[in-house]
């Protein structure tokens, strides 16, 4: 919080990395109590200050850190590819999705999606607005060829699975699939008839 406050380093960048690096703790990392209400209301103020050059970078650390107290923050390190594009100043990436029947999804996925986010996407794309619909849905990590198959917790972080599963299986995917069947089915949508059908 110092280092971007009234930044007066004779490097260009400092300030600019300083965000940066807070971007990425307040992804994976709590603060304390004592300083929790200090650092929501540096990051609101920066975020409510018009004309800020980092208004964009403050509003995403500030969903970074709402998000690590409901979800407890990322497990994994970043990989050094997650590192290249947080320097690019990009944060996010898209991600394949498989859903039955070789329909592919690429979603944009951000430095605290969990997998609860991609349920909810899709169940959104398929007209399904009931908070009951999201429980009969889930996201499987799928390596080794289809040999090794895990449902994911709908707290687990998509990057975090991703920098897990790489080392492993350079080919993992990502499996979009219905596992619970009470609720009716519905005819409206092609997305949702096509994926059930061919489930």
């Amino acid at each position: 919080m110092k280092q971007v406050t009234t930044n007066t380093s004779s490097k260009q960048d400092s300030c600019q990395r300083g965000w940066r690096l807070l971007y990425i703790l307040t992804a994976f990392h709590r603060c304390s109590d004592v300083m929790k209400p200090f650092l929501l209301r540096f990051l609101q103020d920066a975020c409510d200050s018009p004309g800020m050059p980092y208004q964009g970078i403050a509003k995403a650390c500030q969903e970074n850190l709402k998000r690590t107290f409901q979800y407890g923050g990322r497990v994994q390190y970043p990989n050094s590819m997650e590192i290249k594009a947080i320097l690019a100043g990009r944060s996010s990436k898209r991600q394949l999705f498989l859903l039955p029947g070789g329909i592919e999804r690429h979603l944009k996925i951000k430095t605290c999606s969990v997998a609860l986010d991609v349920i909810e996407e899709l169940c959104l794309e398929m007209g399904l607005q009931r908070l009951e619909a999201l429980d009969e849905y889930a996201v499987f990590l799928v390596t080794h060829k289809g040999q090794n198959v895990r449902p994911l917790n709908k707290r687990e972080y998509i990057l975090d699975i991703a920098t897990e599963a790489e080392p492993v299986d350079g080919n993992y995917s990502l499996w979009f699939r219905r596992v619970v069947w009470s609720l009716a089915l519905k005819l409206d949508n092609e997305l949702y008839v096509t994926m059930h059908y061919n489930q």
